[in-house]
């Protein structure tokens, strides 16, 4: 499959599975907030797409050379979690773990590409902007990167002819500020391969996707909220009517009304039209001792 045909397949999947996702409208915002979730979820799964491609375009560019691994899930080990801690990262490159049974947990990469040629293979983790990269949640994701290296070395060392396994921290569209991130315009350089093109390419289609899947849902939104609103229109005209009809001008010099059982406080403002009681014996007045007990 060539990568234009993969972009095409990949980006028509993802723009399939977020439209067939329900979105629950926001009490205030309504029908417009659904737009706003589609468009967090299409920025949430772009960026795994761009690691998608970014790994297929590598495989199929180099024609066999290099190899890749998607998705792959480390186990990280409780002796490299303890020497990532205890030394400096340079130091770290010169250590050669033996297998461990004990865990701490797993670590799922985005890619593992590897050259059998080198004898090398690198831990990818990709990532979208700056946000993901800097302070201590780059401290962090380094951190976690070291100790996914040390444990990936004899896992992958017992399938390839590798004898060493490097970190690589790759920002789409971020800086090259950071020496521990490879931005996306050092990607061609550093592979020896055309990678950002595709990119590019994988870019503008799923930009145009989006835009035609927003617009799409934008208006048909609007119009469902306009026959919504609509209707509110027409049941608070109705209800005006009636209310017009039972407590008008014709019912107020006869006070036909009276008081339901009160269960909440609502109650105290809810009245019904009654045609056969006269206004003193639906609301008595307090008795103030006079005859007959009520106000003259």
């Amino acid at each position: 499959m060539s990568i234009e045909a993969l972009v095409d397949r990949e980006v028509e999947a993802v723009r399939a599975s977020v439209a067939a996702t329900i979105y629950p409208p926001d009490p205030v915002l309504g029908a417009v907030s659904r737009v706003s979730s589609m468009a967090q979820a299409f920025v949430r799964r772009h960026g795994m797409l761009a690691a998608t491609v970014l790994g297929h375009t590598i495989d199929h560019l180099s024609a066999g050379r290099l190899e890749v691994l998607h998705e792959f899930t480390v186990p990280l080990t409780r002796v490299a979690a303890d020497l990532v801690s205890a030394n400096a990262r340079e130091r770290l490159a010169t250590i050669d773990l033996p297998p461990e049974a004990t865990w701490t947990g797993t670590y799922r990469l985005d890619l593992v590409v590897i050259s059998e040629e080198l004898g090398i293979a690198w831990i990818v983790e990709v990532k979208r902007a700056n946000a993901a990269t800097k302070g201590h949640r780059l401290k962090g994701m380094l951190r976690q990167l070291d100790i996914a290296r040390l444990s990936a070395l004899p896992i992958l060392r017992g399938s390839y002819r590798i004898s060493r396994v490097e970190s690589l921290l790759v920002s789409l569209y971020g800086d090259s500020s950071c020496p521990d991130i490879l931005d996306r315009r050092s990607l061609d350089q550093f592979f020896g391969l055309p990678v950002e093109a595709e990119l590019d390419r994988l870019d503008a289609a799923y930009r145009a996707m989006v835009e035609r899947e927003l617009g799409s849902r934008v208006r048909s939104d609007l119009a469902l909220t306009d026959i919504v609103e609509a209707s509110a229109h027409r049941g608070a005209g109705r209800s005006a009517e009636g209310a017009s009809a039972g407590f008008g001008d014709g019912h107020a010099g006869r006070g036909e009304t009276e008081v339901l059982p009160s269960t909440r406080p609502a109650d105290l403002f809810r009245v019904r039209p009654i045609l056969s009681a006269s206004f003193e014996e639906a609301f008595p007045g307090p008795s103030i001792g006079n005859a007959g007990g009520r106000l003259s």
